[in-house]
């Protein structure tokens, strides 16, 4: 058939199959790797959503972890306030320690009995210091300010030599009674019967 066309039109039916051939085999050579770059891409898009979860995971740990120290950091606060123990030789050093600062004269402590309550325990005590009306003033406040929790239930001052005062004061120190804490399992509301809300 190439026999009966021109030498020009058979260089150029020559070119045209040899160009057919090249692309037929181009196109067949390259049909897999469009399918290995197809599935290349698929396995891209879920490996970058996997790195996106990651990513939010990590976001959630670091602020897990941020929460747990100021958690952690409250919980020492709070059993510096009220610890598990009554710690008697520490509260009156404490408390002539404050005495001292404040310009008192600290007198003697007594220490009633420990109250139970539930999950805690009170302990009462009465306490006398004198000095003067600024001074007493000025322990109240840094009653107030103390590490340990110290409620004052009331005060009697005796003014009989003024401007020495003299004051007996009657406050409350506590411990919690780690035992007798009943948490909430996780999940739950303190509500009794209660579903946390997520």
């Amino acid at each position: 058939m190439l026999k009966n066309l021109s030498p020009k039109h058979q260089m150029i039916a020559v070119v045209a199959c040899a160009l057919l051939i090249l692309v037929i085999t181009v196109l067949l050579g390259l049909k897999p790797q469009f399918t290995n770059l197809a599935s290349i891409g698929t396995e891209q898009v879920v490996e970058l959503d996997k790195l996106e979860e990651a990513n939010l995971k990590l976001e959630r740990l670091d602020s897990i972890r941020a929460e747990a120290a100021e958690i952690e950091a409250e919980r020492v606060v709070l059993s510096r306030r009220l610890p598990s123990d009554t710690e008697l030789p520490s509260l009156i050093v404490e408390l002539q320690r404050v005495a001292n600062a404040a310009g008192l004269d600290f007198g003697a402590v007594q220490v009633s009995d420990v109250v139970s309550m539930e999950g805690y325990s009170e302990v009462p005590f009465s306490l006398s210091v004198s000095g003067t009306f600024y001074s007493f003033i000025d322990y109240l406040y840094r009653l107030e300010k103390m590490t340990r929790e110290v409620v004052v239930d009331s005060f009697k001052l005796d003014a009989s030599s003024y401007p020495e005062l003299k004051a007996e004061i009657k406050a409350r120190v506590f411990e919690v009674n780690e035992a007798g804490i009943q948490l909430p399992p996780p999940g739950e509301s303190t509500q009794t019967g209660a579903a946390a809300t997520p």
